[in-house]
C-alpha cells in the first residue's frame, strides 16, 4: 500500500500520443448545441445512476428534438456505442456493461471502458473517486484513490497502463478492451511471453495525464 501524492505527468511519450491519436474531444466541434446537450445528458445520467438512460427517457427529456437521429450521429462519431436493439452500451468513458474497471463516486459505482477512461473520470466529473481494477496479467486486485485530482493512494507502488491506443473502427471494438493496468513485475513477465508486442506502455502518472487530457473537457 502506497500513500503519497502523484500528479498527472506530461512527457514526450504523452505528447507523441496526443499527436498520433484523434481525441474525441476534437470531434465535439462537429456536434450542434442540441446534439452535444444530449451527449452530456447521457454522461450525467451515468454519474447519477451508474448506467445509460433508455432511449425513451432521452426522448422524454428532449421531446422537441429528433432523438433517434442524434443518437445515430453520436454512435457514428463513436461518442456512444449502441446495440442492434438501440440500447446505449457505452458513452465514453462509461460502460453499461460490466468491465474490469469500476469507478466509485460516493454512493454511485460505474464501469469504465478502459484504464485511461477510469483515470479520466475525476477530471470530467469534478469528484473524488476510487478506481477498482485488476492486473492484466495476474488478475490481482488494484485500487487507486484520487482526491482533488491527485492520486493519494494505490495498492502497488509501480502500476503501469499498457495497451493498444490505435483506434480502428469503434473504440469499444478495438483499443478499449486492450488498455489495462499492470503491476510492474507482472508487466515484465507478460512482455516476456509476448516478445512481438508493439503496444504502448505508460507509467501511472503518464496515463493519469492522458485521462485528464482526453476527458477533462467532456462535460464543459
Amino acid at each position: 500500500m502506497v500513500y503519497d501524492v502523484m500528479l498527472p505527468k506530461k512527457t514526450e511519450k504523452t505528447e507523441m500520443l496526443i499527436k498520433s491519436c484523434a481525441p474525441k474531444k476534437l470531434l465535439i466541434r462537429e456536434l450542434s448545441a442540441e446534439e452535444n446537450q444530449v451527449r452530456k445528458y447521457i454522461l450525467t445520467e451515468y454519474t447519477r445512476s451508474g448506467t445509460a438512460p433508455l432511449r425513451e427517457r432521452i426522448g422524454e427529456q428532449f421531446h422537441d428534438l429528433d432523438v433517434d437521429s442524434i443518437l445515430q450521429k453520436l454512435d457514428t462519431l463513436d461518442f456512444i456505442y449502441m446495440s442492434a436493439e438501440k440500447v446505449i452500451e457505452c458513452c465514453y468513458p462509461f460502460s453499461s456493461r460490466e468491465t474490469a474497471h469500476t469507478v466509485e463516486m460516493g454512493q454511485i459505482n460505474v464501469y469504465c471502458m478502459c484504464a485511461i477512461d477510469a483515470l479520466g473520470v475525476p477530471f470530467m466529473v469534478g469528484r473524488d473517486v476510487v478506481i477498482h481494477s485488476e492486473c492484466g496479467f495476474s488478475g490481482e486486485p488494484l485500487t487507486i484513490r484520487i482526491e482533488e485530482e491527485k492520486i493519494v493512494y494505490r495498492t502497488h507502488r509501480d502500476i503501469w497502463v499498457w495497451g493498444d491506443l490505435d483506434r480502428c473502427g469503434k473504440s469499444a471494438d478495438s483499443c478499449c478492451r486492450k488498455i489495462v493496468f499492470f503491476v510492474s513485475d507482472n508487466l515484465e513477465r507478460w512482455l516476456e511471453s509476448h516478445p512481438d508486442e508493439k503496444d504502448v506502455g505508460l507509467t501511472l502518472s503518464e496515463a493519469f495525464f492522458m485521462g485528464k487530457y482526453l476527458f477533462e473537457p467532456f462535460l464543459e
